[in-house]
């Protein structure tokens, strides 16, 4: 059985508040990225009483925006870290049955059991995707196509890296990343694994650490330790072979990008 953490607003939102500096020390126009996909949800389904469907949920962060925008808006996340996860259902529940959550592997086959087909109008996720390689990620589209109806849209936010072909872009974008990291970083952000560190060490948090670091799949890495971005080439690839129509870059800030894929033209 799991620890819970101590129910105060303002451990909570302490928790939920370092999560979000932290990513933005990753994600320069984080705040601007997650508007566009609210934007773009809006505008293409709506947000009167949609159903949305979030991949690898994280803390809820996409989720509590979008629900705050779409006031009549019902939200599924789903993801496999139980930290983060306590984290997403502390937050979620200041919104009532609007916000459930699944503890799921999106490297699993089962991951969707018990989503109706043609169920959602939107499936979003932010940062999280790139976790899969090429035949997980084929399935988890193939599955969103069928959870999407027709008229519904799937909008993934992430850095997917130019073609080989843009060599030359690819090292501005990362060149910039670099030096956004290290201005953020010497302005105290705290990085990716201060964070995690500083959880490890929570009484409520450190043994669902214990659990997050028995079950998380691993992460391929480069010989410098850092995960490398997915190409877009693939995911556009990977879209239209699981049965979208339309897919293409509504927003972009070099590598980092808001791409949209629609089943119908």
């Amino acid at each position: 059985m799991t620890t819970p953490i101590v129910k105060t607003p303002y451990a909570i939102d302490a928790w939920i508040e370092s999560w979000d500096r932290q990513q933005e020390l990753y994600v320069a126009e984080r705040e601007q990225r997650f508007g566009v996909v609210v934007d773009t949800v809006a505008a293409i389904v709506g947000d009167n009483g949609i159903r949305i469907l979030d991949l690898g949920c994280g803390p809820g962060a996409l989720g509590t925006r979008m629900l705050d925008r779409m006031p009549t808006a019902t939200y599924i996340g789903v993801d496999i870290d139980p930290v983060l996860l306590r984290l997403a259902e502390e937050v979620g529940g200041r919104y009532g049955d609007r916000f459930t959550l699944r503890a799921a592997n999106l490297v699993s086959t089962g991951w969707a059991d018990g989503l109706a087909p043609q169920s959602f109008d939107a499936i979003v996720s932010t940062t999280a995707l790139h976790w899969l390689g090429a035949g997980a990620l084929s399935e988890v589209f193939r599955t969103c196509r069928a959870l999407l109806h027709d008229g519904g849209v799937f909008v993934n936010a992430d850095n997917l890296r130019y073609a080989p072909t843009a060599s030359r872009l690819q090292a501005l974008s990362d060149r910039i990343e670099a030096d956004h990291q290290q201005r953020a970083a010497t302005e105290g952000a705290q990085t990716w694994t201060e964070w995690w560190d500083r959880a490890r060490a929570d009484d409520a948090l450190g043994p669902l650490c214990v659990e997050r670091d028995a079950i998380y799949p691993p992460r391929p890495v480069t010989d410098d330790g850092d995960a490398p971005p997915p190409l877009l080439d693939l995911y556009i690839g990977l879209l239209h072979d699981a049965g979208f129509a339309v897919v293409d870059t509504v927003w972009q800030r070099f590598d980092d990008r808001v791409l949209v894929a629609l089943p119908q033209p």
